[in-house]
């Protein structure tokens, strides 16, 4: 029987009462026969349940009533043989087999006479269950149990010999079990464990699985050796007895598994300590062919066998180690420790903890943060530590999302959390103590994590860093305000971002008595009750340095972050509180200066306030607009109403009242309340295009219905500029077209380049109304049956909303029939082109009684043109194929020297007979060569050699064939081979080498009046380089390195995925490596795929690497780029190319890291397309760490002018995780309109600055 076969059917899984049995084999049967075993191999005493099933049987007497069958026994035992039938099961009711009256009968069977069913744990029928003997004077009477050789003769009551065979027959199935005894394996769940810990000891032997029906103990009390432990300075070796002695269970895992498993406990087992540490404890199982204390045995010592087996453990301690913790930490990112120490993972079946066994604090402030690993009653310090997963002896911080905080606060001693309270602990050292139970050696242990004894540990340290020194950047939400507006401060600085989750919050108190000459200060401004920075205001009022006490009271700021881990802070209040607006005039000013006082230089960022008219300005989203009119030439004859949508742009401050929310200006249409809008400047007028005014100010609400109950609306928190979109109509429009409509009725000649303007503030802004004439275009003017065309409008008339992709109508007219008329989608928002594809014959047809039309209009209305004027038709004829040939070549261009390529040949004419299938088998078609190594036939035409071409389908005019270009080797240019074209059907072999040329030529004997008489292409044979790229710059090992190779001449057929064979990857310490086969991505591609497994031990399908290692990618390429000149040189033409990467060594140089180009967004995040001066924006890239390793980085932000001159400069430092990426922002208020170029960068830091990347630029221009 097949392995495949009997994996299979050992799957399947008999039910039954009490118990469930995995079957064992059986022979093929009749349909409703099925005979099944508990087991097929058995010895000894083991008992082996047998399971008959016939379907005949099922149903076909009263339940209360039993079936019995007659089962065959053929037995086979050295050179006995017995053949006996036995009864299975009793109707009379004193034996039980069946299972009520389903069918299935279930018995035993044993070769030992001292069994009784009894003894069995769960038999089906319990004590009525019918046993079946083999032996001698048993049911099946064979043997002598003096005489059988599986023990030696022992007079036990088995007389089966060793191998004997026991077949079980029912009717048309069988099933055969074997008396033979198995060898025991011994396996421990690891290699290693710590003297605290305990490891899982498992022996599989089916010759100790005796009970079928339940679970088997092993039991080796009082049996000296069985189970041994050998190691130097053991006192007592008997493990055995150990086992039993500690009430340790060994007991069968599941019923009829054969698999003992006891979890023992290195100390009190082994008696190992650790001070005894390290030890190598070996385990060895003597073997049996019928275990001590076997209850199914009469013997209690068992029976001994010859195989024994050992198995190696070894009990070691190791110091733990600090991994993976961050460095430097912040209140923003917290603290991430990970703990490595395999001895502490004591049990492989759980996720192991230790208690108290980790703290953090600082190794200086201005209280000692004195977190220790010792711990009160009244007060636990430390933090508990748990496994990552079952057996991986890495730990993590049980806390949650596995982190240490880190904030600014006051110090709280032995709280377990990290507090900076000073400028002395923001640059302290962070010290991260582990408590090691177990450390390498015993005389470590310096600490005790109780303080009563019992618990003394190593404490292990890692020396760190924490971050609360950031650079703070101080700006001004608006840097121009009137002397009654409101004063919005920005602070951006990420050391009051303490928690990631929650919006942050601080307050600070002017103090008006600080008054002093001018200046106000505010000193000891506190996060947490931490002083943090000092603040200053200096004031200019009256054009000159303030000289009287202001302010008459304190001003209270409260700031509060903009958003979850933003680290920007926002505060407003009332310039007022200051100065009075009596006192002030235009170009007073105040200078905000911070000072970060965490820091041992405080560094200090400024923002100059000045008080005068804030700056206006009024533009409209466009210059100039499509009119609003179209055409439907399915529905209408005439030019429908569209709404087209233009937007208007009001920049004034003084309406930004609240930087954290979007904000609106009512816009009231009422001229009674004229004078008190906020409005009440904004004026918008229609003038035609000979400077007539079409439409009033005055008119504009009442006339046009201009203005409706609606708003402008702030376009961001805090921008300051405030939109409204307006709808217009070219006639009043029907009541279910929504929103603000110019409903003044002008036609198409009135509105064509009329002006709409606004006025505001003394600003003006206008927006004309364009006609633009219409483009229709199609991607081909000639045409096929199956063929596809695109059809494309260009008409920025129809781009009437530039938040919405809209359609226009184009009209397809076959001459002679009935239109047809289809749609075009605008290929995106705001574009103006319409396009679409049709397949035709499917879309439109060119047939007319099967017979081709000559010619199809495609037509498209252009409601108004450029000058106003309605209705003007653009349209196109396409030409169905009457006549001219092509030829399309698959793959085009340039190919390699052995590439298959797919060659048709398009002739409509050549259709002769569109219900068969045409041939060309003339010479109207030829191919040639004008390779020199070619000496006989250089050109082929069909109907030569059995060239010929055969349609594609019937009516196609389509006619296809291969040619296959055969390599020319190095070996036949010196033999001097003659070489020629051949042929066989509608395949050609051109011989061919880099630098030759393929033309095929076709003879078209009916075209139209433009096309040739001859039709023909070239194709050019190269050879190409290589172009090999991983996935990654560099590795660490148990990575995956994806490589691809991009080789056009290895697409050899462009109709499959071809496959390069035997790609070479090797190592510094795997200098042999491994080859692997490249798939390419796609049929026609050219490009090729493979995954390389980077691994620390080497296995198959590999490679094997370490840290330091140079792996190399090795590509032979038979076909390199200057193939022809080293054949021509008599080198070998294959070349090999090579790629490097190295593994776990970091990239240096500006390879190291990869920084995006700088965007420009707003204080919330959302994208800027436009910038405006003295507004507030934040400049955004990101930084992306290459290498496998952390990286320190301070990544630079400069902002030239357009004369070159840098205007702006500023750095963010930090650390990159392995392979990491961090997000960058720092906010930029530009001075002036004008260009700027944005450059960012990546340097190691400022003091000694490596470059980590390339300059990345941008430009923006500033209104």
């Amino acid at each position: 029987m097949s392995l495949v076969l009997i994996g299979i059917l050992s799957l399947s899984i008999l039910s039954v009462t009490g118990h469930s049995i995995n079957s064992g084999l059986r022979q093929a049967a009749a349909v409703g026969e099925t005979i099944t075993a508990s087991k097929t191999t058995f010895f000894g005493s083991s008992v082996v349940e047998i399971t008959v099933s016939d379907d005949t049987l099922e149903d076909n007497n009263d339940a209360a009533e039993e079936d019995e069958i007659t089962v065959t026994f053929d037995v086979s035992s050295g050179g006995d043989h017995q053949v006996t039938d036995v009864t299975v099961g009793d109707d009379t009711g004193d034996v039980s087999a069946e299972i009520g009256d389903s069918g299935r009968f279930v018995f035993y069977v044993t070769a030992d006479d001292d069994i009784v069913i009894g003894d069995l744990n769960d038999p089906e029928f319990d004590a009525e269950s019918q046993l079946v003997f083999i032996g001698e004077g048993g049911d099946v009477d064979i043997g002598v149990d003096t005489q059988n050789d599986a023990f030696d003769g022992v007079d036990d009551g088995i007389s089966l010999n060793e191998e004997a065979t026991v077949q079980i027959i029912y009717r048309d199935t069988s099933i055969t079990l074997t008396y033979k005894n198995q060898k025991a394996i011994v396996t421990l769940d690891r290699s290693s464990v710590g003297s605290d810990g305990v490891f899982y000891l498992t022996i599989e032997d089916q010759d100790a699985n005796n009970d079928p029906t339940g679970r088997d103990d092993l039991n080796f009390d009082g049996a000296t050796d069985a189970l041994q432990m050998n190691y130097s300075g053991v006192a007592d070796n008997d493990l055995g007895q150990a086992i039993f002695d500690s009430g340790v269970d060994f007991s069968e895992t599941s019923d009829n598994s054969g698999k003992y498993t006891a979890r023992l406990d290195v100390n009190d087992i082994l008696d190992i300590e650790a001070a005894n540490t390290p030890k190598s404890v070996v385990v060895k199982l003597q073997d049996f062919d019928a275990y001590p204390n076997d209850p199914f045995y009469d013997v209690a010592a068992g029976v001994e066998g010859t195989d024994d087996v050992t198995r190696s453990l070894l009990v070691d301690n190791n110091d733990g180690l600090l991994q993976e913790v961050t460095n430097p930490a912040t209140p923003k990112s917290e603290l991430t420790v990970k703990v490595s120490d395999p001895d502490r993972n004591l049990d492989s079946k759980v996720r192991d903890r230790i208690i108290d066994a980790l703290a953090a604090d600082l190794s200086s402030g201005s209280t000692a943060d004195s977190d220790t690993l010792a711990r009160t009653a009244a007060n636990d310090a430390t933090i508990d530590l748990i496994e990552t997963g079952t057996n991986t002896g890495i730990f993590v911080p049980d806390t949650p999302g596995n982190l240490i905080e880190v904030t600014i606060d006051t110090v709280v001693t032995n709280n377990g959390i990290v507090e900076i309270d000073s400028a002395a602990s923001a640059k302290s050292d962070l010290l991260v103590k582990y408590a090691d139970l177990t450390p390498d050696a015993a005389d470590d242990l310096n600490v005790n994590i109780d303080g009563v004894g019992g618990n003394e540990a190593k404490e292990i340290q890692f020396k760190g860093k924490v971050a609360a020194n950031t650079t703070p950047v101080l700006s001004l939400g608006q840097t121009r305000i009137g002397a009654q507006d409101k004063v919005y401060l920005v602070l951006t600085d990420v050391d009051f971002n303490d928690d990631a989750d929650a919006i942050d919050t601080f307050e600070l108190t002017i103090p008006a008595d600080s008054f002093d000459n001018g200046t106000l200060t505010v000193e000891d401004i506190e996060f947490n009750s931490v002083p943090m920075a000092d603040l200053e205001l200096d004031s200019v009022i009256d054009k000159e340095d303030a000289g009287s006490t202001f302010p008459d009271n304190d001003i209270v700021l409260s700031f509060q972050e903009t958003g979850d881990n933003t680290g920007i802070f926002s505060a407003e209040f009332e310039y007022e509180l200051l100065a009075p607006a009596s006192s002030t005039v235009d170009g007073d000013n105040t200078e905000f200066t911070w000072f970060d006082t965490l820091l041992e230089s405080p560094l200090e960022s400024s923002a100059r306030l000045t008080i005068g008219k804030p700056d206006t300005k009024l533009e409209w989203q466009i210059k100039e607009f499509g009119l609003p009119f179209t055409f439907d030439p399915e529905n209408d004859s005439t030019v429908e109403v569209k709404r087209t949508r233009v937007k208007l742009f009001i920049t004034d401050p003084r309406f930004n009242t609240d930087s954290s929310t979007v904000e609106t200006i009512p816009l009231i249409p009422s001229s009674a309340v004229h004078g008190s809008n906020p409005l009440d400047t904004l004026e918008i007028r229609i003038e035609g295009a000979d400077g007539d005014v079409l439409v009033s100010a005055d008119d504009i609400s009442t006339v046009c219905n201009g203005f409706g109950s609606t708003s402008f609306t702030e376009t961001g928190a805090n921008t300051g500029i405030f939109d409204k979109t307006f709808d217009v109509f070219g006639v009043a429009p029907a009541d279910t077209l929504p929103g603000t409509a110019f409903t003044c009725g002008l036609d198409p000649e009135d509105l064509a380049n009329a002006k709409i303007i606004a006025e505001y503030d003394g600003e003006e802004a206008s927006t004309v109304a364009k006609g633009y004439t219409g483009k229709l275009t199609t991607s081909s003017r000639t045409i096929n049956t199956g063929m596809e065309i695109t059809v494309t409008v260009t008409d920025a008339d129809q781009n009437h909303d530039r938040d919405v992709a809209e359609q226009v109508k184009v009209e397809f007219e076959p001459d002679g029939l009935a239109s047809t008329f289809e749609t075009l989608d605008e290929t995106g928002n705001n574009t103006g082109i319409f396009q679409k594809k049709f397949k035709v014959g499917e879309d439109f047809t060119i047939l007319d009684d099967d017979e081709l039309v000559d010619d199809v209009t495609i037509r498209y209305i252009d409601a108004v043109s450029s000058n106003g004027s309605e209705e003007e038709e653009r349209e196109l004829k396409l030409l169905p194929p009457s006549s001219t040939a092509r030829i399309v070549v698959t793959p085009e261009g340039e190919v390699g020297p052995q590439t298959q390529l797919t060659v048709n040949i398009l002739d409509i004419d050549l259709n002769n007979d569109p219900n068969a299938t045409n041939f060309i088998d003339t010479d109207i078609l030829e191919v040639s060569s004008d390779s020199k190594e070619i000496t006989g036939g250089k050109k082929i035409s069909t109907g030569e050699q059995g060239f010929e071409l055969e349609e594609t389908d019937l009516n196609s005019g389509e006619f296809e064939f291969t040619i296959n270009l055969v390599p020319i080797t190095p070996e036949q240019k010196k033999d001097n081979v003659d070489f020629e074209i051949t042929a066989n059907g509608d395949e050609i072999d051109i011989p061919a080498e880099p630098g030759d040329k393929i033309a095929i030529s076709y003879e078209d004997k009916n075209h139209d009046a433009a096309g040739r008489d001859l039709v023909s292409i070239i194709i050019f044979v190269k050879s190409f380089d290589p172009v090999i790229t991983t996935d990654k710059q560099s590795y660490s090992p148990e990575d995956i390195m994806a490589v691809t190779i991009e080789d056009t001449d290895a697409n050899k057929d462009p109709d499959v995925i071809d496959t390069i064979e035997g790609v070479d990857v090797f190592s510094s310490s795997d200098r042999v490596g491994d080859n692997f086969d490249a798939t390419e991505t796609g049929a026609n591609t050219g490009i090729f795929a493979f995954e390389v497994p980077l691994l620390e031990e080497p296995q198959e399908d590999s490679v094997s690497v370490s840290v330091g290692d140079i792996v190399t990618i090795r590509y032979t390429d038979q076909y390199p780029a200057d193939y022809a000149d080293r054949i021509d040189d008599d080198d070998n033409p294959e070349k090999d190319f090579d790629m490097s990467v190295p593994i776990g060594t970091p990239i240096q140089g500006t390879d190291s890291t990869n920084v995006t180009t700088p965007t420009m967004k707003d204080l919330r995040g959302n994208d800027l397309t436009e910038l405006d001066a003295r507004v507030q924006a934040v400049i955004s890239t990101s930084i992306k760490n290459n290498n496998n390793l952390p990286q320190q980085f301070a990544a630079v932000v400069e902002v030239r002018d357009a004369d070159g001159f840098t205007v702006y400069l500023q750095w963010q430092t930090g650390t990159l995780q392995a392979n990491g990426k961090t997000n960058i922002g720092l906010s930029w208020t530009p001075d002036a309109p004008g260009n700027y170029e944005i450059r960012t960068f990546a340097i190691s830091n400022l003091s000694n600055p490596a470059v980590l990347s390339p300059v990345s630029t941008s430009t923006v221009t500033v209104s």
